[in-house]
C-alpha cells in the first residue's frame, strides 16, 4: 500500500487513461479531466515547503466555501454533464471544513459516475470519519505522509477499522528527504514562486499542460488559471457570475494557454516564476481542447 513517487506517478497516469477511456464526454469542457475545489483556506500544519511557512506570504485563514457556491458548482456540472473527476484539494486541509461530508454528498447527488477524491494530511481522520466520507460518496483518498514512512502502520489501522476500501486509499510520500530525488518535482514545487524549495528547476521555455486538463475553483468561487497559482496572480472568472463552460473556453484563458503551450512561460503570470514540470500529464487534453476550438464553436 505504501507508495513511492514513481508508483504514485504510474497510478495517476493509469487514472488519466481510465478517465479518458470511460466514454464519458466532457462536452462543452473540452480536455478537462479534473475540477479541483479549494473548500477551505485553513490548515493545521505549517510545512517548510508550503507558502504558509511564511505568514507574510501566505497567512493561514479561517475561510470556508459557502453552501451557495457548492450548490452553484454542482448545478453547473450537472448542466454540462461533466462526469470525470472532482478533487477536494487546493490550498487548505479539506477535513477542517466541518461541512466536508455534505459537500461530497452534493456532488455525488449530481452523478454516480463522478470520481470524487481528496488530498489530506490525515491528521483529523478517524475510522468513523472515513465512514462518513465513504457514505457521502467519496471514492478516492490520497493520504499525504508528511512525517515519514513510519506513519504507515497507524494509517493502516485506521483504514482497516473503517468502511472505506483499503484499495481506494493511496499513501503519497510527501516528507522532506524522500529518497526519490529524480522525481522530487512531483512531490515538491515552488508553488509558482510562493515558496523556495530544493527541487528540479524547469526552464522558462518549458511547455505546460496544466491549464488544459485541470480547473481550480477557489473557496470564493474564483476560477484560477492554474492550481499552482497560490498567490492568485491570474483569476479567469467567478462561477457565480459566469457559466463554467464560458470560463473554460474564454478568450482570456485561451490566450494564456497559447503562451504556455508554445513554451512562452515568461509571458504568463504566474508561469514566469513556476518550476512545475507541466508535461507529466494531460497531453491528450491539449489535443482535445484545440480540436474543439478548430470546430469554430467558440
Amino acid at each position: 500500500m505504501l507508495e513511492t513517487a514513481s508508483t504514485f506517478l504510474e497510478y495517476r497516469r493509469k487514472q488519466e487513461i481510465e478517465l479518458r477511456d470511460s466514454n464519458l464526454s466532457t462536452g462543452a469542457l473540452p480536455g478537462l479531466l479534473t475540477i479541483e475545489i479549494n473548500i477551505t483556506e485553513l490548515c493545521n500544519r505549517v510545512c517548510s515547503f508550503c507558502p504558509r511557512s511564511n505568514p507574510e506570504v501566505y497567512p493561514n485563514s479561517n475561510l470556508m466555501i459557502s453552501p451557495v457556491i457548492v450548490k452553484k458548482i454542482a448545478s453547473e456540472i450537472k448542466r454540462l454533464r461533466y462526469v470525470r473527476k472532482i478533487s477536494f484539494s487546493g490550498f487548505g486541509e479539506p477535513t477542517l471544513n466541518r461541512d466536508f461530508p455534505s459537500i461530497v454528498r452534493a456532488f455525488r447527488d449530481v452523478s454516480e459516475d463522478l470520481v470524487l477524491e481528496t488530498n489530506t494530511n490525515g491528521d483529523k481522520l478517524t475510522s468513523d470519519y472515513l465512514d462518513l466520507l465513504w457514505e457521502a460518496g467519496l471514492n478516492n483518498l490520497y493520504w499525504n505522509l508528511y512525517d515519514g514512512p513510519e506513519q504507515k502502520d497507524q494509517i493502516l489501522e485506521i483504514v482497516k477499522k473503517s468502511k472505506f476500501p483499503i484499495n481506494r486509499v493511496r499513501l503519497r510520500p510527501h516528507w522532506l528527504g524522500c529518497d526519490l530525488e529524480k522525481e522530487v518535482g512531483l512531490i515538491l514545487n515552488n508553488r509558482s514562486g510562493a515558496v523556495a524549495v530544493n527541487g528540479s528547476k524547469v526552464g522558462i521555455s518549458k511547455k505546460c499542460n496544466y491549464p488544459f486538463y485541470k480547473m481550480l475553483i477557489d473557496w470564493n468561487g474564483n476560477v484560477l488559471c492554474c492550481s499552482n497559482d497560490w498567490l492568485r496572480k491570474n483569476i479567469i472568472g467567478n462561477v457565480i457570475s459566469t457559466p463554467l463552460d464560458e470560463i473554460w473556453i474564454s478568450n482570456k484563458w485561451h490566450d494564456f494557454r497559447l503562451n504556455i503551450v508554445n513554451g512562452d512561460r515568461a509571458l504568463n503570470e504566474p508561469c514566469s516564476t513556476c518550476d512545475v514540470d507541466g508535461e507529466l500529464f494531460g497531453s491528450e487534453s491539449v489535443d482535445e481542447y484545440f480540436k474543439f476550438r478548430s470546430k469554430g464553436e467558440v
